[in-house]
Protein backbone atom coordinates (compact mmCIF):
# COMPACT_ATOMS: atom_id res chain seq x y z
CA UNK A 1 0.00 0.00 0.00
CA UNK A 2 3.16 2.10 0.48
CA UNK A 3 4.51 1.96 -3.03
CA UNK A 4 4.85 4.87 -4.93
CA UNK A 5 4.73 2.61 -8.18
CA UNK A 6 1.96 2.55 -10.68
CA UNK A 7 2.71 -1.33 -10.78
CA UNK A 8 4.50 -3.19 -7.71
CA UNK A 9 5.33 -6.50 -7.26
CA UNK A 10 5.07 -7.51 -3.46
CA UNK A 11 7.71 -10.65 -2.40
CA UNK A 12 8.16 -12.40 0.96
CA UNK A 13 11.78 -12.37 2.20
CA UNK A 14 12.15 -15.76 2.12
CA UNK A 15 12.67 -15.86 -1.53
CA UNK A 16 15.03 -16.22 -4.75
CA UNK A 17 14.22 -14.96 -7.98
CA UNK A 18 16.88 -16.78 -9.96
CA UNK A 19 15.25 -15.67 -13.56
CA UNK A 20 13.79 -12.49 -14.60
CA UNK A 21 10.22 -11.55 -13.96
CA UNK A 22 9.22 -8.11 -16.15
CA UNK A 23 6.70 -9.75 -17.47
CA UNK A 24 4.44 -9.59 -14.36
CA UNK A 25 4.54 -5.95 -14.59
CA UNK A 26 3.01 -6.47 -18.86
CA UNK A 27 0.25 -9.11 -17.07
CA UNK A 28 -0.55 -5.96 -14.81
CA UNK A 29 -0.86 -3.33 -17.71
CA UNK A 30 -4.69 -5.62 -18.27
CA UNK A 31 -5.21 -6.85 -14.71
CA UNK A 32 -5.53 -5.54 -11.34
CA UNK A 33 -3.74 -7.89 -9.71
CA UNK A 34 -1.32 -10.99 -10.38
CA UNK A 35 -1.26 -13.89 -8.08
CA UNK A 36 0.09 -17.76 -8.12
CA UNK A 37 -2.25 -19.96 -5.92
CA UNK A 38 -0.83 -22.37 -3.25
CA UNK A 39 0.19 -25.50 -4.63
CA UNK A 40 -0.49 -27.53 -1.40
CA UNK A 41 -4.54 -26.99 -1.97
CA UNK A 42 -5.32 -30.03 0.50
CA UNK A 43 -3.79 -28.79 3.85
CA UNK A 44 -6.03 -28.54 7.13
CA UNK A 45 -4.18 -25.65 8.81
CA UNK A 46 -3.71 -23.24 5.78
CA UNK A 47 -4.80 -23.67 2.20
CA UNK A 48 -8.47 -25.81 3.58
CA UNK A 49 -9.06 -22.99 6.45
CA UNK A 50 -11.93 -20.24 5.40
CA UNK A 51 -12.91 -16.96 6.51
CA UNK A 52 -17.21 -16.46 7.19
CA UNK A 53 -17.96 -18.67 4.10
CA UNK A 54 -17.34 -21.89 1.97
CA UNK A 55 -15.73 -20.85 -1.34
CA UNK A 56 -15.89 -23.46 -4.18
CA UNK A 57 -12.55 -25.39 -4.21
CA UNK A 58 -12.34 -24.46 -7.97
CA UNK A 59 -11.56 -20.95 -6.50
CA UNK A 60 -8.24 -21.57 -5.14
CA UNK A 61 -6.34 -19.95 -2.06
CA UNK A 62 -3.83 -17.67 -3.40
CA UNK A 63 -0.31 -17.74 -1.58
CA UNK A 64 0.39 -14.02 -0.19
CA UNK A 65 4.24 -14.54 -0.83
CA UNK A 66 3.46 -13.14 -4.58
CA UNK A 67 1.38 -10.09 -5.34
CA UNK A 68 1.52 -8.16 -8.47
CA UNK A 69 -0.32 -4.89 -7.69
CA UNK A 70 -1.52 -2.18 -10.23
CA UNK A 71 -2.34 0.77 -8.23
CA UNK A 72 -5.39 2.15 -7.92
CA UNK A 73 -8.20 3.22 -6.39
CA UNK A 74 -10.03 0.19 -6.44
CA UNK A 75 -6.55 -2.06 -5.70
CA UNK A 76 -6.18 0.52 -2.91
CA UNK A 77 -9.72 0.21 -1.00
CA UNK A 78 -8.77 -3.72 -1.40
CA UNK A 79 -5.89 -4.03 0.22
CA UNK A 80 -7.23 -1.63 3.29
CA UNK A 81 -10.09 -4.15 3.51
CA UNK A 82 -7.63 -7.05 3.12
CA UNK A 83 -5.65 -6.03 6.34
CA UNK A 84 -9.06 -4.13 7.69
CA UNK A 85 -10.73 -7.68 7.66
CA UNK A 86 -7.23 -9.90 8.86
CA UNK A 87 -6.76 -8.00 11.72
CA UNK A 88 -10.91 -7.98 13.00
CA UNK A 89 -10.33 -11.51 12.47
CA UNK A 90 -8.91 -14.31 14.61
CA UNK A 91 -6.94 -16.28 11.88
CA UNK A 92 -2.90 -16.49 11.87
CA UNK A 93 -2.90 -16.30 8.21
CA UNK A 94 -3.82 -13.61 6.10
CA UNK A 95 -4.75 -15.85 2.91
CA UNK A 96 -8.07 -17.18 3.69
CA UNK A 97 -9.02 -13.76 4.02
CA UNK A 98 -7.45 -13.25 0.38
CA UNK A 99 -9.53 -15.83 -1.61
CA UNK A 100 -12.74 -14.78 -0.06
CA UNK A 101 -12.08 -11.23 -0.82
CA UNK A 102 -11.00 -11.77 -4.14
CA UNK A 103 -13.71 -14.39 -4.80
CA UNK A 104 -16.38 -11.61 -3.78
CA UNK A 105 -14.48 -8.53 -5.97
CA UNK A 106 -14.37 -7.40 -9.09
CA UNK A 107 -11.05 -7.18 -9.53
CA UNK A 108 -9.53 -8.16 -12.71
CA UNK A 109 -7.07 -11.53 -11.80
CA UNK A 110 -4.45 -12.97 -13.30
CA UNK A 111 -3.41 -16.17 -12.10
CA UNK A 112 0.16 -16.92 -13.45
CA UNK A 113 1.67 -20.14 -13.32
CA UNK A 114 3.24 -22.03 -10.56
CA UNK A 115 7.02 -20.93 -11.72
CA UNK A 116 6.47 -17.65 -10.45
CA UNK A 117 6.38 -18.61 -6.63
CA UNK A 118 7.41 -22.48 -6.56
CA UNK A 119 6.85 -23.46 -3.01
CA UNK A 120 8.20 -26.45 -2.91
CA UNK A 121 10.90 -28.06 -5.57
CA UNK A 122 9.93 -31.55 -4.60
CA UNK A 123 7.09 -30.78 -6.75
CA UNK A 124 8.97 -29.41 -9.97
CA UNK A 125 11.76 -32.93 -9.30
CA UNK A 126 9.34 -34.24 -12.27
CA UNK A 127 8.98 -31.94 -14.45
CA UNK A 128 11.35 -31.42 -17.72
CA UNK A 129 12.21 -28.62 -20.19
CA UNK A 130 8.95 -29.13 -21.72
CA UNK A 131 7.72 -27.03 -19.05
CA UNK A 132 8.17 -23.46 -18.33
CA UNK A 133 11.60 -22.90 -15.61
CA UNK A 134 11.26 -21.86 -12.50
CA UNK A 135 11.38 -18.08 -11.40
CA UNK A 136 11.06 -17.33 -8.08
CA UNK A 137 11.80 -20.17 -5.63
CA UNK A 138 9.86 -19.73 -2.20
CA UNK A 139 11.07 -21.92 0.88
CA UNK A 140 10.89 -21.19 4.70
CA UNK A 141 13.99 -22.95 5.45
CA UNK A 142 15.61 -19.47 4.46
CA UNK A 143 14.40 -18.36 7.59
CA UNK A 144 16.04 -20.94 9.42
CA UNK A 145 19.82 -19.11 8.68
CA UNK A 146 21.19 -22.74 8.52
CA UNK A 147 21.20 -26.22 7.27
CA UNK A 148 20.65 -29.24 10.04
CA UNK A 149 24.53 -29.35 9.13
CA UNK A 150 24.93 -25.82 10.44
CA UNK A 151 26.35 -24.46 7.46
CA UNK A 152 24.57 -20.58 6.80
CA UNK A 153 21.89 -20.78 4.37
CA UNK A 154 23.61 -17.31 2.20
CA UNK A 155 23.32 -18.45 -1.67
CA UNK A 156 20.83 -20.23 -3.73
CA UNK A 157 22.97 -23.38 -3.84
CA UNK A 158 23.27 -23.13 -0.06
CA UNK A 159 19.33 -23.71 -0.13
CA UNK A 160 18.69 -26.31 -2.84
CA UNK A 161 22.22 -28.19 -3.62
CA UNK A 162 24.86 -27.67 -6.45
CA UNK A 163 23.46 -30.51 -8.58
CA UNK A 164 20.07 -29.11 -8.24
CA UNK A 165 21.19 -25.70 -9.31
CA UNK A 166 22.93 -26.37 -12.09
CA UNK A 167 19.65 -28.43 -13.55
CA UNK A 168 17.51 -25.44 -13.03
CA UNK A 169 20.51 -23.67 -14.92
CA UNK A 170 19.93 -26.20 -18.15
CA UNK A 171 16.28 -26.17 -17.69
CA UNK A 172 16.16 -22.28 -17.70
CA UNK A 173 18.73 -22.28 -20.61
CA UNK A 174 15.96 -24.46 -22.83
CA UNK A 175 12.86 -22.49 -22.05
CA UNK A 176 12.04 -20.22 -25.02
CA UNK A 177 10.32 -18.25 -22.80
CA UNK A 178 13.76 -17.01 -21.06
CA UNK A 179 16.35 -17.69 -23.93
CA UNK A 180 15.12 -17.34 -28.05
CA UNK A 181 18.08 -18.96 -28.91
CA UNK A 182 17.47 -22.04 -26.80
CA UNK A 183 19.36 -25.32 -27.74
CA UNK A 184 17.01 -27.73 -29.06
CA UNK A 185 18.24 -30.72 -26.52
CA UNK A 186 15.84 -31.23 -23.65
CA UNK A 187 16.99 -31.65 -19.94
CA UNK A 188 15.03 -34.45 -18.30
CA UNK A 189 13.64 -34.32 -15.02
CA UNK A 190 15.85 -34.27 -12.07
CA UNK A 191 13.98 -37.21 -10.97
CA UNK A 192 15.17 -38.94 -14.02
CA UNK A 193 19.39 -37.26 -13.48
CA UNK A 194 19.51 -38.37 -10.28
CA UNK A 195 16.52 -41.14 -9.46
CA UNK A 196 18.47 -41.94 -5.73
CA UNK A 197 19.19 -38.66 -4.50
CA UNK A 198 17.45 -36.22 -2.65
CA UNK A 199 17.26 -32.06 -3.68
CA UNK A 200 19.26 -31.50 -0.66
CA UNK A 201 20.21 -32.96 2.61
CA UNK A 202 18.10 -31.09 4.20
CA UNK A 203 14.93 -31.98 1.94
CA UNK A 204 12.52 -32.59 4.43
CA UNK A 205 11.81 -29.06 4.95
CA UNK A 206 10.91 -28.61 1.45
CA UNK A 207 8.61 -31.57 2.11
CA UNK A 208 6.96 -30.84 5.00
CA UNK A 209 7.21 -32.22 8.40
CA UNK A 210 6.67 -36.24 7.61
CA UNK A 211 7.68 -35.86 3.96
CA UNK A 212 11.61 -36.86 4.93
CA UNK A 213 10.07 -40.32 5.49
CA UNK A 214 8.17 -40.38 2.57
CA UNK A 215 10.85 -39.75 0.24
CA UNK A 216 13.11 -42.45 1.86
CA UNK A 217 10.75 -45.16 1.43
CA UNK A 218 10.31 -44.37 -2.06
CA UNK A 219 14.04 -44.18 -2.33
CA UNK A 220 14.44 -47.74 -0.92
CA UNK A 221 11.93 -48.86 -3.01
CA UNK A 222 13.61 -47.81 -6.37
CA UNK A 223 16.71 -49.32 -4.47
CA UNK A 224 14.30 -53.14 -4.02
CA UNK A 225 13.66 -53.03 -7.34
CA UNK A 226 17.21 -52.05 -9.21
CA UNK A 227 17.81 -55.59 -7.26
CA UNK A 228 15.54 -57.40 -8.43
CA UNK A 229 16.28 -56.46 -11.52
Amino acid sequence: MRSRFERTIYLDSDMFVIAPIPDVFDVLERFDIALIHDQRLNVDSHTLMLHTKPIPPAFPQYNGGFVGIRKSETTSTFLCHWQEEFDASHLKIDQPVLRELLFDSELRIATIPLQYNVLDVDLIRALDSRTMAPRVIHSSRIHLKRTKSGKLIQSFEDLVGLDFEKHLSEWQLRDETLNANRPVTRTEAYCDKFPRTLVHPDAVAFAGKTGQGRIQDALQRIGSFRKED
